[in-house]
């Protein structure tokens, strides 16, 4: 598909869209040259998946495919997001896949999903980073403990009826399961820790996330329940996997692509003839069936959901000299519309336009805004291609002029480099598990999170990429999203009632 529309491109666009080929931000899959180098990409990074010491990393998530079930229902669970900027809770229940949540402010019950989403955002702190007041990784844990305290501690009687808590970990970790249920048996080993908590790691690496959470609850509000430590990719998965969404598709996936990028789906792992539940003092992690790593005897074959950063994907042949990142490039310059618009949007505007059209655009950004430091970054992209924002960006620049053509121009070329990475990761999927290509007749659900799924034409974009790389076989693959972009916030609840004794 033309996602530019050259034709009908003025002469100083038709200009810009020529240098932006030439730089490699632009890759047209009508060009049998660039499709070539596509597909060659696509290879190498489905041979990265299935070697564990490239990236992407891929992670055993220790939670099985589940079995069918009716619509669930569950008591209150309590689910903690945890990540490197923000820590927030909510309150849950589910009473026949209708999500409820306490608002702890009033006291109340709320079922409208933006009002349970306010009421989260409500008991949001900024996640504790190394300093004096926080010197090792166990005085983070209390802080946070402390905080959950400070909000839960009036509501006894919601707290005697919650089941378990859900804690979505935010940062790098290994799996064990020490239990047969998921709640309780479900924890998280800390391997690594990241941005403003980066000097924890020394204090948690090797430390066993669920059981000094649980601890340090008991100390601070002398309460507890099990807890299922797992990443947020794969717990938000889960939403799409209630029945009534699982219905009528082979396989689930989830990516989420907003300011960190993650893929989430389920594959087949060897198991050992006892099981994958971990001995005492033990961290058994079953391994994926791979071509290089058959199934061997004795070993049995059960599916679980993987974790893949895609964000940590190598640029190798769509590399330009405008990605800067050595560790996380994918994510930083790439896929993402977070740190990445906003670093392309300065750096193509700045070279390929003027400093001075990219100066009128920041403070355009920033009245819009209402913030004195607000930078163009995703928004701003999706407001050029056709976003309701288009004329506010453009103040003091003519809407019909030549300054404005190029920055449009550069808000798609932006999105569509995006649109191609992700579809690179997904088509990498593809050929290794036929994710995406639908099974015994049933088309396959890729679910959507995360606000550049939101910019014009980016999910058709990506489906057609996705397409293309494949080749001649038709995906059969639905799209799907949570309302608000956010299955993060009921992902964690579904996950504890459909594996509720698992």
């Amino acid at each position: 598909m033309n996602w530019f529309q050259v034709e009908s491109l003025s002469k100083p666009a038709a200009e810009l869209y020529r240098e932006l080929r030439a730089e490699h931000i632009i890759w047209e899959t009508t060009s049998a040259q660039d499709l070539d180098v596509l597909r060659r990409d696509v290879a190498r990074i489905a041979g990265d998946m299935d070697d564990p010491g490239r990236p992407p990393a891929m992670f055993w998530s220790g939670i099985p495919w589940p079995a069918p079930g009716p619509e669930p229902s569950c008591d209150y669970n309590l689910i903690v997001s945890l990540g490197g900027s923000k820590t927030d809770f909510a309150l849950l229940r589910l009473e026949r896949g209708q999500v409820i949540g306490l608002d702890v402010r009033s006291g109340e019950e709320v079922s409208d999903p933006e009002k349970i989403d306010q009421a989260k955002t409500a008991t949001q702190m900024d996640t504790p980073v190394h300093g004096p007041a926080t010197p090792t990784g166990q005085d983070m844990v209390a802080q946070i403990a402390r905080h959950l305290a400070g909000h839960l501690g009036r509501h006894r009687r919601a707290l005697e009826r919650c089941e378990a808590i859900l804690l979505s970990w935010g940062f790098p970790h290994s799996v064990v399961r020490t239990g047969p249920r998921v709640a309780g048996g479900l924890s998280a080993i800390s391997t690594k820790m990241t941005k403003g908590q980066a000097k924890f790691t020394r204090d948690l690496l090797g430390k066993n996330i669920g059981e000094l959470f649980a601890g340090a609850l008991e100390a601070q509000l002398g309460w507890s329940r099990p807890i299922a430590v797992a990443n947020d990719t794969v717990m938000a998965l889960h939403w799409f996997l209630a029945p009534a969404r699982r219905a009528g598709h082979a396989r689930v996936g989830l990516f989420i692509n907003g300011t960190g990028t993650n893929f989430s789906a389920a594959e087949a792992y060897a198991v050992r003839p006892e099981g994958f539940i971990a001995r005492p003092g033990e961290e058994y992690a079953p391994e994926r069936i791979t071509r290089k790593r058959p199934l061997r005897p004795g070993e049995h074959e059960e599916v679980f959901f993987v974790n893949y950063e895609a964000g940590s994907t190598d640029l190798v042949g769509t590399r330009t000299r405008f990605d800067t990142d050595p560790e996380y490039p994918i994510e930083r310059n790439a896929l993402a519309g977070g740190n990445a618009f906003s670093q392309q949007l300065e750096a193509l505007t700045t070279e390929f336009v003027s400093k001075q059209a990219y100066e009128t655009l920041r403070a355009n950004w920033r009245a819009i805004a209402k913030q004195p430091d607000a930078v163009p970054g995703g928004p701003t992209v999706s407001a050029l291609i056709g976003g309701r924002r288009d004329a506010e960006c453009l103040r003091g620049l003519e809407a019909g002029g030549e300054a404005a053509a190029k920055l449009r121009l550069i808000a798609r070329a932006i999105l569509a480099r995006s649109a191609i990475h992700m579809a690179l990761v997904l088509a990498a999927v593809t050929y290794r598990t036929g994710f995406g290509k639908g099974k015994d007749g049933l088309p396959d659900l890729l679910g959507m999170e995360g606000s550049v799924w939101k910019s014009p034409s980016y999910p058709d974009m990506v489906r057609d990429y996705w397409q293309t790389l494949v080749g001649n076989e038709k995906l059969a693959v639905d799209f799907a999203h949570e309302p608000y972009y956010n299955a993060s916030l009921p992902g964690p609840l579904y996950l504890a009632a459909i594996h509720k004794s698992a």
